[in-house]
């Protein structure tokens, strides 16, 4: 199904549900950091915080849920290989997502999927490739290993 209420309330009923885990949400909340647009919960904080379905930890528990049928088409794009597969391809499975000023070319390269908000990127004869600019933040990942791109830490390995 597809969820949708206001932040406040929802957070009213995580509280109500599950307050360690509301608890912990607040903790990686009060030590984030707002970056423009964009906010950060603290890594180690958020890291911390159990791992519940909102379906269990709040659905399921509150009096105040309304379900409504609809008929619609749907892809729940969790990561990134789901928004290659939601995306138009090439003949060759290669899909190029440009936000802002972002630029990309492929070459010889098959199954490639490349987002980027403004440096160019060039990819020459990869496969089954997943490869994402976000500022200066950059992820290349293969399809496997795009579900689990959540569980990356920010720490830099030397």
């Amino acid at each position: 199904g597809i969820f949708a209420f206001r932040a406040g309330f929802f957070l009213s009923e995580l509280a109500a549900h599950r307050p360690t885990l509301f608890a912990a949400v607040q903790t990686a909340v009060a030590q984030g950091h707002e970056d423009g647009q964009r906010f950060h919960p603290d890594p180690e904080a958020f890291a911390l915080i159990e791992s519940e379905s909102v379906d269990y930890a709040v659905m399921e528990n509150t009096a105040r849920a309304a379900m409504v049928p609809a008929t619609m088409a749907w892809s729940d794009i969790g990561n990134w290989q789901a928004l290659h597969e939601a995306m138009a391809s090439d003949a060759d499975g290669n899909a190029v997502h440009n936000t802002g000023k972002g630029r990309a070319e492929l070459l010889g390269c098959r199954n490639v999927l490349v987002s980027s908000d403004g440096p160019r990127v060039s990819v020459v004869g990869a496969s089954d490739l997943i490869v994402v600019v976000d500022g200066d933040e950059v992820l290349v990942a293969t399809p496997a290993g795009a579900q689990a791109v959540g569980k990356l830490t920010g720490a830099t390995n030397q």
